[in-house]
């Protein structure tokens, strides 16, 4: 069984991103639940990120500062360091949107779910704010089109456990291959928050056009490998 207050990790990754790790850590800050740690895990930052990371030692939990191998090798550090019985991924950039939705979402937490889901705020500098609500059931047709942020997802840790962690063969869609591994499970207990939970920075490596080809193929190879192995 989950507590009653069930202690979230929030894992913040950043890489030479000082003014979005700043918000970042402030939409963190000001949040009225406090039953939450956070983790950074900074990718040997030179733009004074580390700097600013020491002297936020009250906040932050833990951090690391290291070359890493990507997104989601820092991710998966992350995993690593982490304490509570629920992790989200708010990287360098992300804001959460309110100061009271960690505690909105602990309500979810508080049914013994093993996943939740919110809805985002995407951020893109071409396409300005864009609202994305997601379904409350999301189905073989909605995931063989699209995927979810992992920004305003709160997973158990215990499915990492049970599941294994993102794969690292992937610089972009680990979190997609991720979620199809237990997605129709009926086991598993998966919510949607009809809130909308953060603001996501699409301005990032995702983002850029260079590599919009290494993005869409490794969509292509992750539908491909579950056709083959008969999820959908």
């Amino acid at each position: 069984m989950i507590a009653k207050e069930p202690k979230i990790s929030i894992i913040t990754i950043n890489l030479n991103n000082l003014e979005g790790l700043r918000k970042t850590l402030e939409s963190v800050k000001s949040q009225t639940y406090t039953n939450f740690e956070l983790i950074v895990v900074d990718g040997g930052s030179t733009d004074g990120s580390f700097e600013y990371l020491k002297s936020n030692l009250d906040l932050i939990k833990k951090f690391i500062s290291e070359k890493d191998k990507g997104i989601y090798n820092a991710q998966n550090k992350g995993i690593l360091l982490s304490k509570g019985e629920y992790l989200v991924f708010l990287n360098a950039g992300d804001t959460l949107l309110q100061k009271n939705i960690l505690l909105e979402i602990s309500k979810f937490l508080d049914q013994d779910v093993d996943l939740v889901y919110g809805n985002i705020l995407i951020d893109s500098k071409d396409n300005g704010i864009i609202e994305r609500k997601y379904p409350d059931r999301l189905n073989y047709f909605y995931w063989s089109i699209k995927s979810l942020c992992h920004q305003a997802v709160f997973i158990r840790k215990s499915l990492f456990d049970l599941y294994g962690y993102y794969n690292e063969e992937y610089l972009f869609a680990a979190d997609f291959e991720f979620f199809h591994r237990f997605w129709f499970n009926k086991n598993i207990k998966i919510k949607h928050a009809s809130v909308f939970v953060t603001l996501y920075d699409f301005n990032g490596v995702s983002a850029q056009p260079k590599n919009r080809k290494r993005i869409a193929e490794e969509y292509q190879k992750i539908k491909k490998s579950i056709f083959q192995s008969g999820l959908t």
